[in-house]
């Protein structure tokens, strides 16, 4: 028996916030078009010549990816055939079963990857997984998507928050040293470090004050609110991150020894963000405040495109003497020059200083911040 074709498809229900969907698809044919100069393209356009469906590739080649509505959803659907799909075929008939789930499923979003336009909200449930799964930089702080309740700052200190996410930087290099635990089906990690190793590499002053202060962020970290998935209507599961947290002084003078069982989707994950090691300590509220308004402008928004709401951040030091605005302004420059050194971030922006017209630049410069609104810029996304 051979398997001359594979089909994978994905359903994305409709969101109140949808955008057009037409725009979508004259966007992702030029995208299309672009990477492939030799391949046809079909496209339905209703009475108002808007495109409402596209197929992209030819129908006898190895791919072919077609997108169009189903009742109150989109449907993202790929025909795999030839020699692909006989390769895939081998794997189904040989009882490898998770490698071909997994292999077909990274080549569907492999050529979405390639094909489809993702600075939309159309591709949101597609750009976690495409977003590369290698582990990220041990001095890189890392980031998840953020919670409702990470963005504002009355759930969470700014400080607090900044610790949370170097603390979960820092314990990843924990992960095979730990013991693992398993609580109700549930894998946890237990970690024992010196509280000065931590302090040190988010470069904290070594003293009675700030030995203080971090002892009470561990002291809170059994605080956050557990993380909620729900299965089905029967079946849902409440994880706490962090459910055993000591504090331990062995003699009188001697160092802190903190021992935290971690939930081990936190010392494990890949992290869809990452920033520079620029971005793992701050040196002042100033600079931590520029970090975090940055970090939860790019980890709070699930498309390509970033928005940078640059006058409302500014609005905050509105009343502080000009020097004070001046270091503001310099600061938010200084960590997207880091975005872009290390790769983070396209050498691509749009600056718009009414928050509706804006204008496209390749580099952005201290007057922009001066003079924008709102500035919007993009993340980079390797392939798979």
């Amino acid at each position: 028996m051979k398997i001359g074709r594979v089909d994978i498809q994905f359903i994305r229900p409709n969101k109140t916030n949808d955008t057009d969907l037409s725009q979508f698809l004259e966007e992702s044919k030029q995208t299309f078009r672009n990477r492939y100069k030799d391949k046809s393209w079909e496209g339905y356009k209703d009475e108002y010549g808007k495109l409402q469906s596209l197929a992209l590739g030819n129908r006898k080649s190895s791919y072919y990816l077609r997108i169009y509505r189903i009742d109150s959803a989109l449907k993202f659907e790929l025909e795999i055939k030839n020699d692909t799909a006989r390769s895939l075929g081998l794997l189904l008939l040989k009882g490898f079963y998770q490698d071909f789930e997994s292999t077909t499923s990274r080549r569907f979003l492999n050529r979405l990857n390639q094909s489809i336009f993702l600075e939309t909200c159309f591709a949101d449930c597609f750009l976690y997984s495409i977003r590369p799964k290698f582990s990220k930089p041990k001095q890189h702080l890392v980031s998840s998507y953020f919670k409702k309740y990470f963005l504002t700052q009355t759930n969470i200190e700014e400080l607090q928050l900044y610790r949370l996410l170097q603390f979960v930087s820092f314990v990843r290099s924990y992960s095979d040293l730990g013991r693992q635990e398993v609580l109700n089906n549930q894998s946890y990690i237990t970690v024992e470090f010196y509280l000065v190793d931590f302090m040190k590499i988010v470069e904290a002053k070594q003293n009675t004050y700030q030995r203080e202060q971090f002892l009470e962020f561990f002291n809170e970290l059994m605080g956050l609110p557990p993380y909620y998935v729900r299965f089905s209507d029967q079946n849902f599961r409440k994880l706490l991150f962090f459910p055993v947290v000591n504090a331990i002084q062995r003699t009188q003078r001697g160092p802190w020894i903190i021992q935290v069982a971690v939930a081990e989707p936190l010392m494990k994950d890949s992290y869809p963000f990452h920033f520079p090691p620029s971005f793992f300590s701050f040196y002042s509220t100033i600079n931590l405040q520029v970090k975090l308004s940055i970090i939860r402008s790019i980890a709070q928004d699930h498309s390509v495109q970033k928005t940078y709401l640059v006058q409302s951040f500014l609005n905050q030091y509105a009343k502080r003497n000009h020097s004070i605005q001046a270091q503001v302004k310099q600061e938010i420059l200084d960590q997207f020059q880091n975005l872009l050194k290390y790769e983070i971030i396209e050498h691509r922006f749009q600056f718009s200083v009414d928050g509706n017209h804006f204008i496209p630049e390749e580099s952005i410069q201290l007057e922009d911040i001066r003079s924008s609104k709102v500035i919007r810029f993009y993340e980079i996304i390797n392939p798979i």
